[in-house]
């Protein structure tokens, strides 16, 4: 078998459903190859040295389906010109190469459905990764010590049932967005999420986006608190977290976006949050109430409550909600009358659903100025 031909001006290769024999021989040159993806390659194990010593230009690679790899390439050697590394559905995925690290331009690493991957190389991340996705990697038990020394920007694990923790040590400082999503073994959020006041402006995480969905053995936030950029904030089904009320940054004058759901904990919400534009409280039964001094968000512009059975009363500064245009309350059946002051004045979108002890007459909703 010769292997590939000379194929000076191909710049992207797919090759679905062949045989490992295809990619054999080096009697080829793909000297302006940028692009290769890899389907159900048969008996494909790994990337032979063969294959992979002439792609000088290659900046994306996808392994998709191939049952038989069970480690990423031979002799820790990939192009170092590459840029975003793809590998989806490989059941027998055990590890990486040690020779991660040596891929020193690669910018985004994804990593999805690969059942048997426990870990990562000692030596850690590639230096330039900005981007990594792990999903549904089911024996992912832990991260390599020195995660945080690359300058990651985006950070997204779901569907690991058996992540315990993070490594001690702190978040990188290029952080933006943090997803943890089904972890059900995980039990502490990574130091470096939070702010102290005496951490100097160099080792403070500047964390925008934080969203932690269906951690169930989760139960606390590390000390400190929220980063005052944070601008999204996500917490769903994680029935045993703390309320986040006591984390929240005296300081929060990025929060933009806010969503709470199926967070039986969230006993009340209280701060400052001038930015907030949008609030979704969801399934959460331990909220009865707001503070009776009510919440400061000037530039609250939809409120959605659905869901809190227990909820008894409105925030008493409804009437102060100048910039809220939309109105949702929904199945929350302890809810028995608006505030006296009535509710936002500028509202344009009203939705009342399932509310059933709810006896304010409709004239008395504020709507009207007496």
């Amino acid at each position: 078998m010769c292997g590939l031909p000379k194929l000076a001006s191909l710049r992207e290769l797919n090759l679905n459903e062949c045989d490992e024999a295809v990619l054999g021989g080096a009697q080829f040159d793909l000297p302006s190859l940028v692009t290769v993806k890899l389907i159900q390659v048969s008996r494909l194990t790994c990337l032979r040295t063969g294959f992979t010593r002439f792609l000088v230009a290659l900046q994306e690679l996808g392994i998709y389906y191939c049952d038989g790899l069970t480690c990423l390439w031979e002799e820790q050697w990939l192009p170092c010109n590459l840029k975003k590394y793809r590998i989806e559905g490989c059941a027998n995925l055990e590890k990486l190469s040690n020779g991660l690290q040596t891929l020193t331009r690669l910018e985004e690493l994804k990593i999805l459905a690969c059942p048997k991957l426990e870990s990562f190389p000692d030596s850690g991340f590639p230096p330039m990764l900005r981007r990594l996705e792990l999903f549904y990697c089911g024996g992912l038990k832990s991260l390599p010590h020195n995660y945080n020394s690359c300058p990651l920007e985006d950070l997204s694990i779901k569907f690991s049932p058996f992540l315990k923790c993070f490594p001690n040590g702190e978040l990188p400082t290029t952080l933006k967005n943090l997803h943890i999503e089904y972890c059900q073994s995980l039990e502490t959020l990574p130091e470096g999420l939070m702010h102290h006041n005496s951490t100097s402006s160099s080792n403070t995480c500047c964390l925008e986006e934080l969203r932690i969905e269906n951690c169930s053995s989760l139960n606390s936030f590390p000390t400190g608190e929220l980063p005052s950029t944070l601008k999204n904030l996500s917490i769903s089904g994680c029935t045993n977290l703390e309320s986040v009320s006591e984390k929240m940054s005296p300081n929060s004058t990025a929060l933009v976006h806010l969503r709470l759901e199926e967070y039986p904990n969230l006993k009340s919400l209280q701060g400052c949050l001038d930015s907030l534009r949008g609030l979704l409280i969801n399934n959460c039964g331990g909220l009865e109430c707001f503070p009776e001094r009510g919440l400061s968000i000037p530039n609250l512009e939809y409120l959605k409550i659905e869901r809190c059975e227990n909820l008894k009363s409105l925030t008493h500064q409804m009437r102060n909600l100048k910039s809220l245009r939309s109105l949702t309350i929904s199945e929350c059946p302890g809810l028995e009358s608006f505030p006296e002051e009535g509710l936002a004045p500028n509202l344009t979108s009203l939705e009342i659903d399932n509310c059933k002890n709810l006896k304010t007459p409709i004239s008395e909703w504020g709507f009207l100025e007496v």
